[in-house]
């Protein structure tokens, strides 16, 4: 197990209503927490920048001499502990197996890959971990996308997959499921609550209708190597960068057990918004099919697959709203777009 740093009372007080603060508050005390987090590495006069507090705290570490890393302060209560371990076990699995540029888990000065600040009566934690930055540049919006660029991006997702497909995994490997049910209910590794009370009438039957012929798509591929894998879950545009000519693949937290088809659909739902998506659809697809191969009719699933995409993501905000990350007014702007998006890729 992790060796536990403690928090001071204080520290613990304001993780328990750090939901509550302003935005300012809320990164000054989260900073305090990396920092307290950071004293399990051997990474001396670290200097921390805030990158992203939203679901997860991200912050930019700098050592000196270049030396540059990220440090993710995990959302209580949502991912957990041996789940985070697992991505970075499959990180490590990735680096050694294949010739992927994904991020690195750096270990803690006790050989650990997470480590967890508790208070001093052990009923409030929060895991952490450290990853190697990757230099590059964003993807942008499929508006700047070439077809090129399109295909090695398909590319990159096929060798995820095929990896997926031969890996087996460790003792302790524990990953959540992204199945239909994962997808579309309480049970979502999201963590949304109860997801009726979500939606309208009208939207709630446009959801259940969605997540029925979701079902169905999913029992036809069934549940062999070839088509449900460990999946990146969120290969989105803005998890991807170029460098050098070669994509690097970023933020594998939402990683877990899935189905390859759906994988694809994120990312071409990113692309969708642009006027020249039958071509850049058919350079993604060609650059996924020159690593594994792909049934054409399992292509007649791509745009039921981008509107579960939408559905699903409405399951994400609704946690982070429950988390104080997100207002209900913010969730409600949320999903009156994605239920948009869900009509629009159904029709």
């Amino acid at each position: 197990m992790p060796k536990t740093y403690c928090l001071s009372r204080e520290d613990v007080t304001m993780l328990r209503y750090l939901a509550h603060l302003s935005p300012t508050e809320r990164v000054d005390r989260l900073q305090r927490l990396a920092y307290a987090a950071l004293r399990a590495y051997d990474l001396p006069g670290a200097q921390i920048t805030p990158l992203r507090i939203f679901n997860n705290a991200v912050f930019q570490v700098d050592v000196g001499h270049g030396q540059r890393y990220v440090l993710r302060l995990h959302r209580p209560g949502y991912r957990s502990l041996f789940h985070t371990r697992s991505e970075l076990r499959y990180l490590q699995a990735l680096r050694r197996d294949t010739g992927l540029t994904v991020p690195e888990p750096v270990a803690t000065r006790q050989g650990e890959l997470v480590t967890v600040i508790t208070g001093d009566g052990g009923d409030t934690a929060l895991h952490c971990d450290v990853l190697t930055w990757l230099d590059g540049t964003a993807c942008g919006r499929a508006t700047e996308l070439d077809p090129r660029a399109v295909s090695q991006l398909g590319e990159v997702l096929g060798c995820l997959h095929l990896h997926a497909q031969h890996f087996i995994p460790p003792p302790d490997f524990d990953l959540p499921c992204w199945d239909a049910d994962g997808l579309f209910t309480a049970v979502s590794p999201h963590k949304p609550g109860p997801v009726a009370s979500l939606f309208s009438p009208e939207d709630a039957a446009l959801f259940a209708k969605t997540e029925a012929q979701v079902r169905m798509v999913f029992h036809h591929l069934g549940h062999d190597a070839a088509q449900f894998g460990i999946i990146h879950a969120d290969f989105i545009l803005i998890n991807c960068q170029f460098s050098h000519g070669r994509v690097q693949v970023l933020d594998f937290d939402d990683c877990g057990f899935g189905y390859f088809l759906y994988d694809m659909c994120p990312l071409l739902g990113n692309l969708n918004n642009s006027a020249q998506y039958a071509t850049l659809l058919r350079a993604f697809l060609a650059g996924y099919r020159s690593v594994r191969p792909l049934d054409p009719e399992h292509e007649a699933h791509i745009d039921l697959l981008i509107a579960a995409r939408h559905a699903t993501t409405i399951l994400w905000a609704a946690g982070v709203q429950r988390n104080g990350g997100m207002s209900p007014q913010d969730l409600a702007g949320h999903i009156a777009y994605r239920m948009q998006e869900v009509r629009r890729h159904l029709a």
